[in-house]
């Protein structure tokens, strides 16, 4: 059954605003005109943040006014949230017998002072922040032919509030057109919608965080009018709620309710070019008696179009051709960077089938789900030797991404071996044989260097120290490793009393860096920075060397420790900054 739309209407009443030319005084000149306007508010209620119904002007403030002659900035600051704020200019030519008045100033509105219409936007993606709207996206618009003005509101607002944790997106769409390009008659309050640069969805997305806060209330702009189909989606799932037509007048608040969702769900999308675009949405379900595989059924397919298949809006999570070639039925693929799929068949109809969140196949509707792909699923199990309170792998080669785009997956599964704990990934049927490499980071700008190419043939075991994640040969025994050590060498004919070598991506220490020692190879001094087997194979951003006051260019290439480095600080600059040469290795 279809969830109907609870809905309270919330009067907002017209913003109220005086306008008085005064007189400044300059010093050494003739009186220049100031406009300053004083914006109050009618029945004690305002503008641009809420507080329960009331709408207060709050933080620096702007606005655009233009009379018959030009068009001026008005500023106001407002320290403490208020239903009044003192607007000025420092235009000193702004005169004019009409004026047009648009708020916010941000939006570059269009100003018709003979029909008394602005030209202006209410914006298809939308941040509010926790008990307001997007200031942003509700434009407001005033006329006056004296210094009196009256702003009045041109959207509609509909409110909702967060039920759970977790909820990254709200979305509203409907038949007809819910945000954009509009005109509005500050005289007759009439609205007229640019269908050519208008859209049928409003996108909403928290102003702070990744997420909204749980118990909060969000407002979102609307353009009035009757609206049809309306339907509210939560983190992509379809039809959190809907009702057939809803009619949202001007200057007034609408309770959409609650907002919450089970799980960000997998779907498949219409052939369209639009992120944000819902239509031709159909879920998928699970296939009873078959371990990670779901179904969405009887999907309509038009002839030379395509689908795409993702999960809510999580874009990292999407499957997709890995060419234009269109995908033969009954016939396991598996996902790739790209998403637009076109299908191989005569059929109208088709079930599309996902196994493991990494492979989809395509079926006639009705026909039997195609044979699961066969092969040993391995995994990759890494000892958290850096000691990173959260641990994400992110895989790439062999066709696919099976961890996601960065920075990864979280690894949480956790496995004993002889004491030690490891964090477990199990890799999908089809990452079976491929080559991959990885990396492993914490989410907040520590990461292992690329990792080298691994066949995964076999269960895979990997030390994560700080610059590096090594290849463990005896996964009882982690701590031991049979790389070798590394080192970085810098010889120079400048009088540096002290060398130091600074590095980034990662960071072995801060500036100036880690002091180096001295070494003597065939009679030449050379400084040494010698680093322990837990970076062989690291790859570092770059890296430069310094005495603590003169430093050498970056070195950006060439700086990946599969074997010991060697460089040569040369006398001559670029950019007062020594010029560095990479030399053979001496001791061969």
């Amino acid at each position: 059954m279809k969830k109907i739309f609870s809905v309270m209407l919330l009067a907002l009443a017209f913003v109220g605003v005086s306008c008085s030319q005064d007189k400044n005084e300059i010093e050494g000149g003739e009186m220049a005109p100031k406009f300053t306007i004083t914006a109050g508010i009618e029945n004690g209620e305002s503008r641009t943040v809420l507080d329960g119904l009331k709408v207060l002007w709050s933080g620096k403030e702007e606005i655009t006014v233009a009379s018959s002659n030009t068009t001026a900035l008005f500023t106001a600051e407002v320290t403490e949230p208020s239903a009044t704020a003192e607007f000025t200019t420092t235009a000193t030519d702004f005169t004019g017998a009409e004026f047009l008045a648009h708020y916010p100033a941000a939006i570059a509105a269009n100003f018709n002072i003979a029909d008394k219409c602005v030209a202006t936007v209410i914006n298809k993606v939308q941040a509010p922040k926790a008990g307001t709207m997007d200031a942003a996206a509700a434009p407001m618009v005033a006329y006056a032919t004296t210094t009196n003005f009256s702003f009045k509101n041109t959207t509609a607002l509909a409110k909702f509030t967060v039920a759970e944790d977790n909820i990254a997106i709200v979305q509203l769409a409907s038949d007809d057109y819910l945000a954009g390009s509009f005109s509005f008659n500050a005289e007759s309050m009439e609205i007229v919608i640019d269908a050519s640069n208008s859209q049928k969805q409003i996108l909403v997305k928290p102003a702070e965080g990744t997420t909204f806060v749980k118990g909060e209330t969000y407002y979102v702009a609307i353009l009035p009018g009757e609206k049809s189909n309306l339907k509210l989606m939560v983190n992509g799932a379809v039809a959190s709620k809907e009702v057939a037509s809803f009619n949202f007048k001007r200057n007034t608040i609408y309770n959409l309710g609650e907002v919450n969702y089970a799980e960000t769900p997998w779907k498949v999308t219409g052939d369209i070019n639009d992120w944000d675009t819902m239509d031709f949405t159909y879920r998928f379900e699970a296939v009873e008696g078959q371990e990670d595989v779901l179904v969405a059924k009887n999907v309509p397919v038009p002839a030379n179009n395509g689908i795409k298949i993702t999960k809510g809006f999580d874009w990292s999570k999407q499957l997709g051709a890995s060419s234009e070639t269109p995908a033969e039925l009954n016939k396991w693929y598996a996902g790739s960077s790209s998403y637009n799929i076109t299908i191989n068949g005569s059929a109208t109809s088709y079930d599309i089938y996902i196994y493991e969140e990494t492979q989809y196949a395509i079926a006639a509707a009705g026909e039997a789900m195609p044979a699961l792909p066969e092969g040993e699923r391995f995994s990759i199990y890494a000892y958290n030797k850096a000691g990173w309170e959260t641990v994400n792998l992110y895989t790439w080669g062999g066709g696919a991404y099976p961890t996601g785009t960065w920075p990864g997956t979280q690894m949480t599964e956790t496995k004993e071996i002889n004491g030690y704990i490891y964090l477990v990934y199990k890799l999908p049927a089809s990452a079976t044989g491929t080559s991959i490499q990885m990396i492993f980071n914490n989410g907040s700008g520590s990461q292992t260097a690329d990792s080298e190419a691994i066949t995964l043939d076999k269960d895979v075991y990997m030390s994560v120290n700080g610059g590096t994640a090594t290849l463990i040969d005896d996964p009882n025994n982690p701590e031991v490793t049979t790389t070798v050590e590394r080192s970085i060498y810098v010889t120079t004919t400048l009088s540096w009393s002290t060398m130091n070598i600074y590095t980034w991506s990662p960071e072995l220490k801060g500036w100036p860096g880690t002091a180096m020692t001295k070494e003597t190879i065939n009679g030449t001094t050379w400084w040494v920075l010698k680093l322990g087997a837990d970076y062989d194979g690291a790859k570092f951003g770059g890296m430069l060397f310094n005495n603590g006051s003169s430093q050498t260019v970056d070195i950006t290439s060439g700086t990946t420790l599969s074997s010991d480095l060697f460089f040569r600080i040369e006398t001559t600059q670029s950019g007062g900054k020594y010029k560095v040469t990479a030399v053979a290795d001496p001791r061969q």
